[in-house]
């Protein structure tokens, strides 16, 4: 009877994923700048030559990540409406299908109860929820990395002609959507060569990078030719303290224990990992990826940041559980309920506590737009910026409350009786320190024009502005 309840329990950790989601989703209503650059580099209504441009550089700062996100997001916002809302329904889809990929995944390992209870708790994961509240390539790019380790796996089970085709697609999007997913790539080689001993796959990995190569050619030579090494991805000499789980699991405390009983677990049950294939790939994959980013600074070639490897945080949360699910049945059996139960608690305390600890904290846009509606104002006035006021428009909010964005030439016309001036000043995103003073270009003055109130929020100062006249 216990059993039964616990089984159908599995489904209860769905259901707090989803619920984060959606409170995520209604509360958590701004953007940060790289999320600015997306819709920038994804708005249906500019030309696909201009899209290149802003992806490439011409037009704007440029981004690393490959186009196919772009181009793909782009054509989800012509279908369904160009909104900074819409950008996140978008990665909210690609979070369900990564966890229900990963449930495929596990199936061809584990029992449907074990797979259930796994893919429950990485729907929990901290850094995975809050990407899921992100217009940017993280979620999408996961997806497509656990699609392919699936149709890896499926291709050896199978031998088929129908999964090898499939294993070669996937392969190819996996690394032309992101190319660091490299070292998923290599790991299933040394897997292969290493536990399959066979030399028939090599063939598909030979194919996977030969396609790769011939489609993303402009790509890989601008890269190699001007690599980008920002200097806040420099590894430090915390990582080799943290690996990130501090990220990963929301927070110091959380990632601590976590990464402490990956360690101690994994020892005291090496041989039952050495006997599962998945968990024996999954320790290759992780190690390769670290290995990646120590590899990559001797060459200065800066990518020890955790989103940069977010990839492997299924398969660290399988390897994890998989190893308190075995150490509670080395004990007996009956401590394997009360683990769930605990395993239950626990994860659902570590998103409870740890939700609003956000990595990036993001401008309240909608809270800022509220405060200028509560004052009968219509006309906004933002500092000039592409990226800000691509985004600003396409706001629900501003839509629907039918603002108006104003430049510079509309006040030296002086056809506006007042305006509001939203300063995006010193927001988080951009600034460690708490206390500044206000932001330089928040102390614009316009002439013919006072100030009649100034409003400070979190992130924004907030100027309103009347006629002399």
């Amino acid at each position: 009877m216990i059993k039964n309840k616990f089984n159908k329990s599995y489904y209860f950790l769905f259901l707090i994923s989803f619920i984060y989601l959606i409170f995520n989703l209604n509360n958590d209503s701004g953007y940060w700048f790289d999320e600015w650059s997306t819709l920038f580099c994804s708005d249906p209504s500019a030309p696909i030559q201009i899209i290149y441009d802003r992806i490439n550089g011409i037009e704007g700062v440029g981004e690393n990540t490959p186009k196919i996100y772009f181009l793909i997001l782009r054509f989800f916002f012509k279908i369904f409406g160009y909104s900074a809302e819409n950008g996140r329904v978008f990665s909210i889809i690609f979070f369900i299908s990564l966890i229900y990929s990963f449930y495929l995944l596990l199936r061809l390992f584990f029992k449907k109860e074990e797979s259930i209870l796994i893919s429950g708790i990485l729907s929990l994961n901290p850094l995975l929820l809050w990407m899921a509240n992100e217009t940017r390539v993280d979620t999408f790019n996961i997806f497509f990395c656990i699609l392919n380790i699936y149709f890896f796996f499926k291709s050896i089970l199978k031998k088929s002609l129908k999964y090898n085709s499939l294993y070669i697609i996937s392969g190819v999007l996996m690394l032309s959507i992101y190319p660091l997913t490299i070292s998923i790539l290599f790991s299933e080689i040394i897997y292969y060569f290493f536990f399959e001993k066979k030399r028939n796959f090599f063939f598909l990995f030979f194919t996977i990078f030969t396609l790769y190569i011939l489609i993303n050619y402009n790509y890989i030579i601008k890269n190699i030719t001007g690599l980008i090494s920002p200097q806040h991805a420099k590894l430090q000499l915390n990582f080799f303290f943290t690996y990130f789980f501090n990220t990963y699991f929301g927070n110091k405390y959380f990632g601590g224990f976590y990464l402490s009983t990956l360690a101690i677990l994994f020892f005291l049950n090496i041989k039952k990992n050495f006997n599962q294939k998945l968990i024996i790939f999954s320790v290759i994959a992780i190690t390769l990826a670290y290995l990646m980013i120590i590899t990559a600074y001797f060459f200065s070639i800066n990518i020890a940041t955790p989103r940069y490897i977010d990839f492997i945080v299924p398969i660290i949360v399988l390897v994890i559980i998989y190893n308190v699910i075995n150490a509670a049945k080395k004990l007996q059996k009956k401590y394997t309920d009360l683990t769930k139960l605990c395993i239950y608690i626990f994860v659902i305390l570590n998103i409870f506590i740890t939700n609003n600890n956000k990595p990036v904290k993001k401008p309240p846009i909608n809270s800022a737009l509220e405060l200028i509606k509560s004052n009968d104002l219509k006309n906004i006035y933002i500092v000039p910026d592409p990226y800000f006021s691509t985004y600003i428009n396409s706001v629900n909010f501003f839509k629907v409350n039918k603002f108006i964005l104003i430049d510079d030439q509309i006040i030296k016309e002086k056809k506006l009786y007042s305006f509001a001036f939203l300063c995006l000043n010193n927001p988080r995103f951009a600034v460690n320190k708490k206390e500044l003073i206000d932001d330089i270009n928040c102390q614009r003055e316009f002439d013919n024009f006072k100030i009649f109130k100034s409003i400070y929020i979190t992130d924004f100062k907030i100027i309103l502005y009347k006629s002399n006249n």
